[in-house]
């Protein structure tokens, strides 16, 4: 009876430190991959040689770890088209600050030589001359930018901490790929303020983010604010380590505080914010708000300049449909409130282990009954005659999909012997059914995989909405059967997005 009561108190101790270890090592490995996901992105601006502009902000990797999301006022003076109005910017707040010290400009003062009756009318009327003046500096600035901005030179990087070497490592952006200033005018006018950048080569233990649309979150819910805020000190002291300010959802359904009065007079909704007391600060600009599973919900984009601890992020929603225009593989998206098991799985995983060791002591405790009866070991005759192991067969080649995005995203499905069968029909085996108020087509697309010469075969049955390869987003000709090579990834409807893979 002793024997029994030291176990069951050894099983009650075990079990609770396993449940602690799965709540610590949950926590630490959600936090561990947020972190992983942030870049410092720093855009420069130089003239002559000179150091003319620079600034910072804080992304997040998407896409096989090349691209990154940011704010586009994070980059946008490192845009090649706005070269030569970064140019006119500081050219003209040099003339305005010559002017306060009684230093006119030479076009000025050969001007104003010539024409003595137009001063003398400036110092009487005090608007003239500040009609004067602004027309002037603006002409003259103009002029300038427009000559001077072959000289100018535009460097755009991220920077990340080495896993390794702990030291920073600097990857170039080749190209502005998306911004919401040039790319898209209607985006502009509703606040949206996105660009996505394309590095020179992926960042190596860089880690993707994955999707919780706003429609995902609650008010109260518990988020993360993650980046670079000026703030905190020197980023280079810091050793490019992104600071995590933890806050809540304090609001849902709001627009964007900065759209045009010409949107609002057109009618045009705001972008979607997620309003949160997160502390949000500048340098943390283009950075995630995820919420506590490791989800970005939004981009961290928007202060109150009347309020503290109000702060504002883009849905990640506005995302993602400029990443499936740009042929962009979406990451897993989550679009609704987790169910309880994700909202408990470090109960489900603690109380798993907990039964196991339980069982596991069980064994011991009946071992050591048994013990007590001696057992003979088998002779050698009777190992013989027990004959070869059986041997392990491997598992027989074949294919799934995996959902990248859409209803089915985050699940792995198996091709069967006689292909898969997409669309609303009635479940059965070799049909993968979507919802009735999907986009996809009742009869919308079948795959099939040939083993011999590892390709997919998939055909479009005319469906409304159409079956598209990624990136090229070219649709699928109806009832004309397209080989894909394993890694293809293809489109049904808006958001429905799969993998094709050869296992």
């Amino acid at each position: 009876m002793t024997c029994w009561r030291k176990l069951n108190s050894l099983a009650s101790a075990l079990y609770f430190s396993v449940w602690s270890a799965a709540a610590w090592s949950q926590h630490s490995a959600v936090n561990d991959r947020m972190l992983e996901s942030v870049v410092y992105v720093e855009c420069n601006v130089e003239f002559q040689g000179d150091l003319l502009l620079g600034g910072s902000g804080t992304g997040f990797l998407i896409a096989g770890s090349d691209h990154v999301i940011t704010n586009n006022h994070v980059v946008d003076q490192c845009n090649p088209d706005n070269r030569i109005a970064v140019l006119k910017q500081k050219m003209a707040e040099a003339l305005y600050s010559g002017l306060k010290k009684g230093n006119l400009p030479t076009q000025m003062q050969e001007e104003l030589k010539a024409n003595p009756d137009l001063l003398e009318r400036m110092k009487a009327d005090e608007s003239l001359l500040k009609r004067y003046v602004e027309s002037r500096v603006e002409r003259i600035a103009t002029s300038g930018a427009k000559a001077n901005a072959p000289n100018i030179t535009q460097k755009l990087f991220v920077i990340v901490l080495g896993k390794s070497s702990k030291a920073p490592v600097r990857f170039d952006v080749t190209r502005i790929v998306w911004n919401s200033q040039t790319s898209n005018e209607k985006a502009n006018a509703t606040g949206v303020d996105v660009a996505i950048l394309k590095l020179d080569r992926p960042i190596p233990d860089g880690r993707p983010v994955t999707f919780a649309t706003g429609s995902s979150a609650q008010v109260n819910d518990q988020v993360y604010a993650v980046g670079f805020p000026g703030a905190s000190g020197d980023v280079k002291s810091n050793k490019y380590v992104p600071t995590m300010k933890r806050g809540i959802v304090s609001k849902l359904g709001g627009e964007s505080p900065y759209m045009s009065d010409e949107a609002r007079t057109k009618g045009l909704k705001g972008a979607p914010v997620i309003e949160t007391d997160a502390a949000i600060n500048p340098g943390n600009s283009g950075g995630p708000l995820y919420n506590e599973y490791g989800d970005v919900l939004g981009i961290n984009t928007f202060v109150s300049k009347r309020g503290v601890g109000i702060g504002w992020a883009q849905d990640i929603d506005i995302v993602i449909p400029i990443m499936q225009d740009l042929g962009l593989p979406l990451p897993k998206i989550r679009r609704a409130p987790p169910g309880w098991i994700d909202q408990n799985k470090t109960l489900v995983w603690g109380g798993a282990i907990g039964v196991a060791a339980l069982l596991l002591l069980g064994l011991v405790a009946v071992a050591m009954r048994r013990s007590s009866v001696p057992v003979s070991a088998p002779t050698a005759p009777e190992r013989a005659g027990r004959g070869p192991a059986s041997p392990v067969r491997a598992a027989a080649t074949g294919a799934i999909i995996i959902g990248r995005s859409g209803q089915f995203g985050g699940a792995s499905i198996p091709v069967p012997p006689g292909g898969l069968m997409l669309g609303r029909g009635q479940a059965g085996d070799g049909l993968l059914v979507f919802a009735e108020d999907s986009d996809v087509s009742r009869r919308h697309c079948m795959i099939i995989y040939d083993a011999q010469t590892r390709r997919f075969k998939v055909t479009d049955f005319g469906s409304s909405n159409g079956t598209f390869t990624i990136p090229e987003e070219r649709r699928l000709v109806a009832n004309q059967e397209t080989l894909c090579r394993s890694g293809q990834i293809i489109r049904l409807g808006r958001d429905n997005v799969f993998e094709l893979i050869a296992t």
